[in-house]
């Protein structure tokens, strides 16, 4: 189902809501249990379709719409967390099956990536692998990211020097490009910016896999200039910040207000006592609550203290 067509049954849900038009809500419903069967998180969350529904589970006064509505959202749910696992294992296995490439591995790569998470004997640093990374006038502070770049990541390796050198030059260059990018010359403020977020990142003990991808080069430098900062986050915080995003996706009502449905106020524009309503503290604490009450059957709103 396309997310036009969603967006359009979303409309006519909020209309047959409103009007209390159960039997076309009922109708709109079972056909998106027939037909909807392609769930995404992205299609979700541009069609706001599962928070609707969400919304109508816990709202609606007919008891057929509200399990309907709960049913669906249950069913894609369970579709979307099925499709996330099955391609964390088809990942998993892609990542320990043997490749054309892995066959014509030569004694001397195979020999590399051992050395890149061997510790090494002794302790490792620009002063005692005798690094030369001054290499800039100006501005100073390239220096001062090479060697931090370099120490960092030497102190775990046994890879040659020069090979380590290399890659922290590589990465430093590609920041100092970057930063000129939006201003069309050096940005210390962006320079820095990037900086520091690699950096602390490489440098976390609970984030050691990302200096292994440096290491061996299997991480694109060119990502590293545009990712955010959950990007560089490790695979276990990552899942946890996937996990919640599937709860938030699916309990987004939990970060709007809670409304009540009320016969107590009579709408001023059809004159119908079908209303919902919510309080917030506008003003002051010592203040009184403000009431905000939209009418069900015409959609009018109005506030009073």
């Amino acid at each position: 189902m396309e997310t036009e067509e969603l967006q359009n049954i979303v409309k006519e849900i909020e209309i047959f809501t409103s009007g209390e038009d159960y039997e076309a809500l009922l109708s709109k419903l079972q056909y998106l249990d027939e037909n909807f069967t392609n769930p995404t998180k992205e299609n979700l969350k541009k069609t706001n379709i599962g928070v609707k529904l969400n919304k109508l589970n816990k709202s609606s006064s007919n008891k057929e719409v509200s399990a309907l509505a709960k049913k669906l959202v249950t069913k894609w749910k369970d579709i979307i967390l099925k499709n996330i696992k099955k391609h964390q294992k088809e990942a998993v296995n892609e990542a320990a099956s043997p490749t054309k490439s892995s066959d014509k591995i030569t004694e001397k790569s195979d020999l590399a990536v051992d050395l890149v998470e061997k510790i090494p004997e002794k302790p490792r640093n620009v002063d005692i692998d005798s690094i030369k990374y001054e290499l800039y006038e100006a501005p100073i502070i390239r220096n001062k990211v090479l060697k931090a770049f370099y120490n960092c990541l030497a102190a775990e390796t046994s890879l040659p020097s020069d090979e380590v050198f290399n890659i922290c030059k590589s990465l430093e260059q590609s920041i100092y490009e970057a930063s000129a990018k939006t201003a069309g010359h050096y940005d210390e403020k962006a320079y820095t910016n990037r900086y520091r977020l690699i950096f602390s990142n490489m440098i976390s003990k609970k984030n050691k896999e990302l200096k292994i991808k440096l290491l061996r080069k299997s991480i694109s430098i060119q990502w590293l200039m545009e990712c955010e900062a959950k990007d560089l986050a490790p695979e276990e915080l990552k899942k946890k910040l996937a996990k919640i995003d599937e709860e938030n996706l699916f309990n987004a009502q939990g970060a709007t207000l809670e409304r009540a449905a009320t016969d107590r106020f009579q709408c001023g524009k059809c004159k119908q006592r079908k209303a919902s309503y919510y309080q917030l503290q506008t003003r002051s604490a010592d203040e009184p609550l403000t009431t905000f009450v939209e009418c069900l059957n015409c959609g009018n709103r109005w506030k009073f203290s």
